[in-house]
């Protein structure tokens, strides 16, 4: 998994070797998936041969692109490593980039179930009750069934298809590690929500992912 680390340092050091810096100021106006996807690529690519490449972007876009550079690695053919982002604070940063890893680590589970077979799939997902979750195969309706409880309210999930399951598994995974009560209750409303929520189903992995950040991130 790639690396993503934050420095202070202007000399374009990273533990106290010389790296290739790439400078994307004023490239991105606001947050675009698509277009960070693009350019993370572009840099993965170009740089394959290393192990550690600097960036200098302006910090509001930083956890946003540390996202993309760790959708475009998952793959792991490259030689690289470590992402460096050069920032003011990086005691600052860094805390604030923690739910950026969980949103990570998230999404990589969903594309590792995802590449299962369904049946190890969902054999997986039936282990996960340490989330907080009751599971349970509803066979007459070909759904699976998950019900999160939060106080005062619970909220009950239903999904038709391995994608859809995998979504709403990535999510619930974002949760636990993120303890992101604004992020939860993005998702379950409050007690005058319904109290069932459907996920839709989704054509390609490209449609997984982006339907996972887009929920998590408000």
């Amino acid at each position: 998994m790639l690396e993503i680390a934050f420095s202070q340092d202007k000399n374009h050091l990273f533990l106290g070797q010389k790296c290739p810096v790439v400078s994307l100021f004023n490239q991105f106006n606001a947050f675009n998936l698509d277009s960070f996807l693009i350019k993370a690529d572009e840099i993965i690519q170009k740089y394959a041969k290393e192990r550690v490449v600097i960036i200098q972007l302006e910090e509001k876009f930083v956890n946003d692109f540390s996202l993309a550079l760790s959708i475009k690695s998952y793959d792991e053919n490259t030689c690289l490593e470590t992402v460096v982002f050069e920032v003011g604070d990086a005691n600052v940063v860094g805390t604030n980039y923690l739910p950026y890893i969980a949103l990570s680590n998230a999404i990589r589970y969903m594309r590792d179930l995802y590449r299962m077979d369904i049946k190890e799939a969902y054999a997986d997902i039936a282990r996960l009750g340490y989330l907080g979750l009751n599971i349970f195969r509803d066979f007459l309706n070909n759904q699976i069934v998950l019900k999160w409880k939060t106080q005062p309210y619970e909220k009950i999930f239903y999904a038709h298809n391995k994608a859809s399951i995998l979504v709403l598994v990535a999510m619930m995974k974002y949760w636990a590690i993120a303890k992101s009560e604004q992020s939860i209750l993005a998702i379950l409303g409050g007690e005058n929500e319904a109290q069932a929520y459907e996920i839709p189903d989704f054509s390609s992995e490209d449609e997984m992912i982006n339907y996972v950040i887009n929920m998590v991130r408000g």
